[in-house]
C-alpha cells in the first residue's frame, strides 16, 4: 500500500506516506500535531515543530488554521458593510487573534490511507465571538512527495459574511537555519503589532537574497510573495520547500524568542499563509445546469479580506510542503 493510516483512542490521527508523518488533532483547534520526515540517513527530521506531550490546546500545535480571519482585529472591533461588529478577546492581549477556529474543537468526517477530512459548524447563537454562522472543513493530504491543506469554508446564514482565512505552521530556527523567498513589500507595524506603513522590503529583511534566522526578531506581513519559500537546514542536510498558487501573495513571518503566539517556549519560527487560491461556488447549480463561481469585494485594513454571499461556499488551498535533501 502507498501509505497507512491509524486513528488513536484520543482520535488523532496519524498518516504515513514514503518517509512521511503527520499527525492531526481534530478537537485540540483541527491542528498538525507533527510533521517528519525520515532522512535517507534514517534520522527523523521535524519539518514542523512537534506538538508538546499532552497539550490541551492548540498553542504548542505543529499548525493550525486561521478562520474566519487572520493576524489581528484592532481592539475586536470592525465594519462590515456599515455594520459596526465588536469581537470579545480571546487571548491574554488587546486585540482579537487568528479567529476562533484554532480554539474549537474539529470533528472527524472522513479518513482514508492517506488523506483525513475534519470539520467544524459555528452557530452565533451558540457562540458570539463571531457573528455570522458557517461551516468549515479542513482536508489534509499526504502522498510520499509532501503534504498538502485545503480550507473550506461555506456561509449557511442569510447574509454575506466577512472572512479571511490561512494556516499557522511553525518552523524549528535552528543556528544556521536560512529562509529565501521572492517579495516585494513590507507592512511595518506599530508595538501593538498592527500594519502602519507599506514599503520597500527593509535590507536587514530582505528575504530575497536568503536571510539567515537564529537572531533575526520579526512579526510583519511581506507583500508580493512568489508562491514559493524555501527553509534550508544545513544541521539536518535538509532543505523544505513550500509552493503557493495565486492568489496567495502574502507571507507574514513571526520569529522572535520564546516562540509566537503563546507557544510552548524554544525557538520557533511562524509563516502565516494567506489568501490562497479562492473559488466561491453555488450550493445549488443555475437554471442552465452550470455552477458559476462568484466573487466578493476585498476589504482593507482591520477589516477581513473576502467576504462570502450567502448560501455560498469559499475553498482555499494551502501550499504544499515538500520535504528534501
Amino acid at each position: 500500500m502507498p501509505g497507512r493510516c491509524a486513528v488513536l483512542p484520543e482520535e488523532h490521527i496519524t498518516l504515513h506516506a514514503g518517509a512521511l508523518t503527520v499527525t492531526l488533532h481534530p478537537a485540540i483547534g483541527g491542528c498538525l500535531g507533527s510533521f517528519l520526515w525520515q532522512h535517507p540517513d534514517g534520522r527523523q527530521v521535524p519539518l514542523l515543530r512537534t506538538m508538546s506531550a499532552g497539550a490541551a490546546n492548540s498553542e504548542s500545535a505543529a499548525c493550525f488554521p486561521l478562520i474566519p480571519f487572520s493576524n489581528r482585529i484592532r481592539h475586536g472591533r470592525l465594519t462590515f458593510e456599515g455594520r459596526s461588529i465588536s469581537l470579545p478577546r480571546n487571548t491574554s492581549g488587546q486585540h482579537v487573534e487568528h479567529g476562533h477556529g484554532w480554539q474549537r474543537p474539529w470533528s472527524l468526517q472522513k479518513v482514508t490511507d492517506l488523506h483525513a477530512t475534519i470539520g467544524f459548524t459555528h452557530d452565533p447563537e451558540q457562540d458570539a465571538t463571531w457573528p455570522f454562522a458557517y461551516a468549515a472543513e479542513q482536508d489534509v493530504a499526504l502522498d510520499k512527495d509532501g503534504l498538502t491543506v485545503t480550507l473550506r469554508a461555506r456561509n449557511t446564514g442569510a447574509r454575506p459574511m466577512p472572512i479571511g482565512f490561512g494556516l499557522h505552521p511553525y518552523f524549528l530556527r535552528t543556528p544556521l537555519c536560512r529562509l529565501q523567498a521572492i517579495v516585494e513589500g513590507f507592512w511595518e507595524t506599530d508595538t501593538e503589532v498592527l500594519p502602519t506603513r507599506h514599503v520597500a522590503v527593509p535590507e536587514a529583511f530582505d528575504l530575497r537574497r536568503g536571510l539567515a534566522m537564529n537572531n533575526v526578531v520579526i512579526d510583519n506581513c511581506f507583500t508580493g510573495f512568489g508562491g514559493q519559500a524555501v527553509i534550508d537546514w544545513p544541521e539536518f542536510d535538509s532543505r523544505l520547500i513550500m509552493t503557493a498558487e495565486r492568489p496567495l501573495r502574502f507571507l507574514t513571518l513571526c520569529a522572535r524568542c520564546g516562540g509566537c503566539g503563546g507557544g510552548s517556549g524554544g525557538r520557533h519560527r511562524a509563516l502565516f499563509l494567506r489568501r490562497a487560491r479562492q473559488q466561491y461556488h453555488r450550493r445549488r447549480q443555475s437554471a442552465d445546469g452550470r455552477s458559476r463561481p462568484q466573487r466578493a469585494g476585498t476589504g482593507r485594513g482591520d477589516k477581513c479580506q473576502r467576504a462570502i454571499p450567502a448560501d455560498r461556499a469559499l475553498e482555499v488551498r494551502e501550499p504544499s510542503l515538500v520535504a528534501m535533501t
